[in-house]
This record gives C-alpha cells, structure tokens and sequence, in this order.
C-alpha cells in the first residue's frame, strides 16, 4: 500500500540537494499564499469515499461514540484557519486519526518532481513497472524475491530457559517449539507463530522452490501457483511441530502468539491444524461496491453450470443451491448502493454499505466436512469453501489448547484466536488484543486525494465473531496476564501459573 520508497545513497544525495524545495512546491508552500479551498475540497473527496468503501464507519458511530457532524465541522474549521498547507495537512491528519482505526491511514506521496528524479537511477524496466516471466532455471532467490517474501526474527519474545524442565525440540526454525513441566505434572508444549503472513518466511519459500524442478520461464499465473504450494507446505511445517511436541510427551498445548501483528488468509488453514473440532469461520464482508459485481456474476454463473450437469451427486447440488440463493442476494445488494452522505450531517441513512448476506472468511459457506461439493470442479468449490482448496490436515492437535495473546496480537492473528476461542477449541491467556479487526479485500480501495496528493487506505472489509461481536473491538482473554507489562522471567512464572488457574 505505501507510496514511499526505498532511498538508495544515490538518491539520498540528489534529495538532500533539491528535496527540500521539491516538497514545497508541491505541498504549495513555496511563493503563493494559502488558500484553504483545496483542502476543503480534499475533505470532500475524502468524506465521499468513505462513504463508499470505510467499513466501520457505522461501527465508529454506533459503538465508539465518534459525532460525524462535529468532526467535520471541526475538519473545516481547522482547515480554514491552518495558515499554511503543512498545517491543512495535519488537519486531516487528525481527521484520520480521531477513527482510532489501525487500518485506516493517511501518507505523503513523492512530489512529482522527486518522482521524477528517482526515474533517473531506474533501468527501463523498473522505470515502466513492466517485467517478464522469471527464466527457466532462475534460483530460489529470484522466485522468492519476486513474490516479495523477507526474512523475520520468529524467536520466542520471552525466556522459555526459565520454564521448569525446558526442553527445545530440535530444527526449531521458523516455529519455535520446546516442552517444559506444567505445575500440575503435565507436560506441556509450547510453540511460537510469530507471524501469519507467509510472505514472512524467505528461507522456507526459496527450500520450496529449490526442491522443485523449473525447467521452463514462470510468468505471473506460475509464480501464484507456486506461492500457494509453498503455503501449503509452511503451514505443513506447522503441523510438524505440532506432531514432534506430541512425540515429546506433550499433553497440553500453547500457542504463543503474543506480539503478532497478522498477517494473509494463511492464518485460516494453520488454526485449523489446532482442534478436531468443526471450526465454523467468522462471519466476514465487505463494502457494496460496483467492482464487487462482475466477479459475483461470474462465481454465480459458474455455480449455474455445475447444477446443470446432472452428474452432480445429490449433496452438492443440495450445496450449490444454497450457494446460488447466497450469491443471487449478493449481486442483488451489490447493485444497490447505500448514501451514507447524511451520516456527516449527524443523521441515520436508513441504510448500511456491508453486505448483509451471509458471507464468511472461507467464502459462502462457514464450514464443511471433508470430501463436500464432490463432483465440482476444484476451483469452484475452493471460491466457495476455501479450505477445500489447501492440503493442510486439520486436527492435528488433539489435547487441552491454550491461546497465548497480548495487545500487539492483532488483524489475522486476532482471527486465529477468535476462531478457535469462539468454537470453544481453546482458553486463551494473556490481554485484549490489538483490535485491528479485518483490513483490505483483495487488496482494498486506495483514495489519492485529488489535490494535495495524499493517499489515504481504508478497511473495506469487517469480521464478526459467532455471537455477533465486530472483531475490531478486539477479544478479552479468559484468564488475563498483563502481559505487556512484564519482563521476561516474569513471563514465565505468569504463563505456569495460568496453566493451572481454575
């Protein structure tokens, strides 16, 4: 989503030369006087695609208590007497900011002339934002490079030395693992994700492409395929660790996910590996947006093809007419948009721009046992119910779970820990979580504000937990630990002693 870039000494030097007088013209602050106009017109713009796209701005108002009505006005009135343009900037700044919305923000892109000036040390690819497939025999190196995956610190964030009888399985790579005695006489495991989002993982994402033969150039469709192969295999990592704690005497689990900030939809295959249970997902959508409408009536048109094949088995066809009702209903609310316009004026549109069909974060249906929709066509039945999709076992773990959670814990991470909490596969110690809730569909709505050049990003998605609760106000543990406020030997006595908490 950031507009920013890498600064390399080379351009570092050129905008320590010309950067300074660059910003101000563009920011309009050098040789004309300030005139409020543009900025009130950039609030405009602003207020009109949040009424399009924010998900929560219903939720700000009914549950955070935030007057539309006196922000705005106290927008407008700030801007017009900022006196400068770096003044107006910072009034919408605090516009942003008064959502308290981890997903919603506002940067500063590069002025045209930086933007030019960055051109001059791009080759003619990077400049145009053209590449080709990668070339047949490229490294693991390059794949991984290209599908933008980096290197983290994954280690446990306290002293697990001082956990009574620890011992780490070994390889302990990208998950951490080990077993110590629990004071009741159990032992336990213990196993940290750090983060939820695969393209944290280089090393793993180049070993899977390393054992893979590449005997012919990847384009873009290749590169997705591999990446969801290697998905599949991280999360198999998972449930390694998950079967190597067992062997090691584990009867009980903990899952550290304290400090994870989130992460992609991987999060849903690995918190399935944790409970035999028929994990339902959270209820999930999105806003009501014109470009919602042509994939809807492809998925629908493509359900009304497999129910005219009458070699459907009677149990998917049971399934893809509900699918077909859902979907129906979807491009029906698609197709009518809610003016949300009177919120500003304090006053209810008598409308909500979420979907109000039920949808989920597996697709139209929230859960389904092995081996449903048999009989259609593979991607079909993944866009309808994702999990069908991955090849991921479910399960693994079997025993009491425990959710280790704190404040930084949050966006996917927060559905990891609602999920499994929700469908009573877990207790979970620890803090509120971040309360993130969910951010960006398919890569979200960006808003470039038409005069100041701002770019502002928006969640346009929102995820309810099971008894109804918006997952942005984060999810209380069932046996609190002020986590956040102790060191690291402390850590572990709070953990042993929650173990054994009745």
């Amino acid at each position: 989503m950031s507009a920013f870039r890498i600064v390399t000494p080379a351009r570092a030097a050129l905008l320590v030369a010309g950067g300074g007088v660059a910003l101000a013209c563009a920011m309009g602050i050098g040789g004309r006087s300030y005139r409020p106009e543009p900025w009130l017109e950039d609030l405009d713009a602003l207020q009109a695609h949040m009424g399009l796209v924010y998900a929560n701005l219903e939720w700000s108002v009914e549950r955070r208590g935030l007057d539309l009505a006196e922000l705005d006005r106290r927008t407008r009135e700030s801007i017009r007497t900022a006196g400068s343009d770096g003044g107006a900037a910072e009034a919408l700044e605090r516009f942003v900011e008064a959502f308290r919305d981890p997903h919603f923000g506002m940067e500063r892109r590069w002025s045209p002339w930086i933007a030019w000036a960055f051109r001059l040390f791009e080759d003619e690819d990077e400049a145009s934002g053209e590449s080709g497939p990668l070339p047949a025999g490229a490294s693991g190196d390059d794949a991984c490079d290209a599908l933008g995956y980096s290197d983290r610190d994954h280690d446990f964030a306290f002293d697990v030395g001082r956990l009574p009888g620890w011992s780490p399985l070994p390889d302990d790579e990208p998950f951490p693992a080990g077993t110590f005695q629990s004071p009741d006489g159990r032992r336990a495991g213990l196993l940290r994700i750090e983060h939820f989002g695969e393209n944290g993982y280089r090393a793993q994402c180049v070993e899977a492409w390393e054992s893979e033969r590449h005997d012919a150039p990847c384009d873009d469709d290749c590169l997705m395929a591999f990446r969801r192969r290697a998905s599949d295999a991280l999360a198999n990592r998972v449930a390694g660790r998950v079967e190597a704690l067992q062997a090691a005497g584990a009867s009980v689990l903990v899952v550290d996910v304290s400090g994870n900030g989130g992460g992609s939809e991987w999060v849903d295959p690995v918190t399935r590996i944790f409970s035999p249970r028929p994990l339902r997902a959270m209820r999930a959508t999105t806003v009501r947006h014109p470009r919602s409408i042509a994939p809807t009536e492809t998925r629908l048109a493509a359900v009304e093809a497999a129910l005219a094949d009458a070699g459907i088995p009677a149990a998917s066809r049971e399934l893809l007419e509900v699918a077909r009702g859902r979907l129906a209903a979807l491009l029906m609310e698609a197709r009518r948009p809610c003016d949300r316009a009177s919120l500003w004026r304090g006053k209810d549109p008598g409308c909500g721009q979420l979907f109000e069909t039920a949808t989920y974060a597996t697709g139209i249906f929230d859960w389904l046992p092995p081996g449903a929709l048999a009989g259609v066509e593979p991607s079909l039945a993944e866009e309808l119910y994702s999990p069908l999709g991955r090849d991921v076992p479910a399960g693994v773990w079997t025993g009491p779970l425990f959710v280790l959670a704190d404040g930084g814990s949050a966006s996917a991470t927060e559905a990891f820990v609602a999920m499994l909490r929700d469908n009573g596969a877990a207790t979970v110690i620890g803090e509120r979580t971040y309360g993130a809730g969910c951010g960006f569909f398919d890569g979200g709505l960006p808003l470039v504000l038409p005069n100041s050049g701002l770019e502002v990003w928006m969640p346009d998605c929102a995820r309810f937990r099971i008894d109804g609760t918006n997952e942005i106000e984060g999810i209380e543990p069932d046996i609190p630990v002020a986590w956040s406020d102790l060191g690291g030997s402390e850590r572990a006595e709070a953990l042993l002693a929650a173990l054994v908490r009745p």
